[in-house]
């Protein structure tokens, strides 16, 4: 089977990630696959895919009609049987061109986000297009419930496939037969330290500002601790000036992207996510995966991956301060976080198979 796969991505993260290891699965299981993505993100993209995997970039921030005739122009050009995009402004043009008979090809789409922000024009837009579409991937339950209320897909046009694919690579890791003290010192990160990991683009959907406010109440309870947050992104400076601002420079490090991340999962004592929204956060599989007990907001996807108290922690929405209380009762250990952390690798250990997703995915372009 020929697939086109389309991003839109403006910044690589979590989606993205996910995007990657479709077409690297599917390649796996022979079929033909091109990525188009747009040039702000081409190398990140290059960096991870199979090398069987076609990378084709564009211009980002095209406009609508310069994207339709480029969407037109690459399915003449690959003729592939499914399209399949992974953000709304790409869906909506595919499905402009279905809709008014300007290409034929089958379209799959996979939802990443509860889109809150939408504006209703643009729902009413969607609602209208939304039956030229074949098939809808959605990452979670909210996801899904999101798509058929707001947007009017029928529920028999749905699959549920979470976006776990990145757990399996943490749980086959190298690093994980390597000793923490070992994996500490390969990273220059001081042994004793109790290392809490963040993951994810510096964005403010990722919320990563939480992290200074906790780390401020923290440094009055213990000097003991570190955050180390993975990931780049457009919010760097206001976290840094942040950083520098409450003298936070030895509790709270910004490493940047990094290409071997199992490393930190396994040097790591926590993984802690401060989201402001979510589909399904891929980084919490990943986490759960390096048997890392984990403290999450109650955000979009985590209900279908996390049972609180038993497989990892939850609390409340936005609240940095309950995040606080609960980093403090594992600090302390108040909670018995090794039991937790392996009820979560249990738990994602027997959906974590990328073969059996990539089987999945056919079926359903097969639909």
């Amino acid at each position: 089977m020929k697939i086109l796969q389309v991003s839109d991505a403006l910044a690589f993260g979590g989606a993205e990630r996910v995007q990657i290891e479709y077409a690297n699965t599917l390649v796996v299981l022979n079929h033909d696959v091109t990525l188009l993505v747009p040039d702000s993100v081409e190398t990140s993209f290059k960096e991870f895919t199979d090398k069987k995997v076609q990378v084709v970039k564009y211009k980002s921030g095209i406009s609508f009609f310069k994207r339709l005739i480029l969407i037109k122009n690459l399915i003449n050009l690959y003729k592939p049987n499914v399209i399949h995009t992974h953000e709304s402004k790409m869906a909506i043009s595919v499905q402009f061109l279905l809709k008014f008979k300007l290409t034929k090809v089958k379209h799959v789409h996979t939802q990443h986000l509860v889109e809150s922000w939408r504006k209703n024009i643009v729902l009413s837009l969607e609602k209208i297009l939304v039956n030229t579409t074949s098939q809808f991937i959605c990452v979670s339950s909210e996801v899904k419930e999101y798509m058929h209320e707001k947007k009017s897909v029928p529920v028999e046009k749905i699959t549920i496939l979470p976006t776990i694919f990145s757990g399996e690579k943490i749980m086959k890791s190298e690093w994980r037969e390597v000793s923490k003290p070992t994996i500490r010192d390969s990273l220059n990160l001081q042994e004793g330290i109790f290392i809490i990991l963040c993951v994810g683009r510096l964005s403010p959907q990722k919320g990563f500002e939480d992290v200074i406010k906790i780390a401020n109440l923290l440094k009055k309870k213990s000097e003991n601790f570190c955050f180390i947050i993975v990931g780049e992104g457009l919010e760097r400076e206001m976290l840094e000036n942040g950083i520098l601002e409450n003298d936070l420079g030895k509790y709270v490090k910004l490493i940047g992207n990094q290409n071997d991340i199992a490393k930190y999962y396994f040097a790591a004592d926590l993984f802690i996510l401060t989201s402001r929204y979510e589909g399904m956060p891929v980084v919490l599989s990943e986490a759960m995966a390096a048997k890392l007990p984990v403290v999450c907001y109650e955000v979009e996807g985590v209900k279908d991956v996390i049972s609180h108290l038993r497989t990892g922690i939850v609390v409340k929405k936005n609240n940095y301060r309950d995040m606080y209380e609960r980093i403090l009762e594992v600090l302390d250990n108040s909670i018995d976080y090794n039991s937790i952390s392996e009820a979560g690798f249990k738990s994602v250990e027997k959906f974590i198979n990328n073969q059996t997703q990539g089987k999945i995915l056919i079926q359903t372009y097969n639909k």
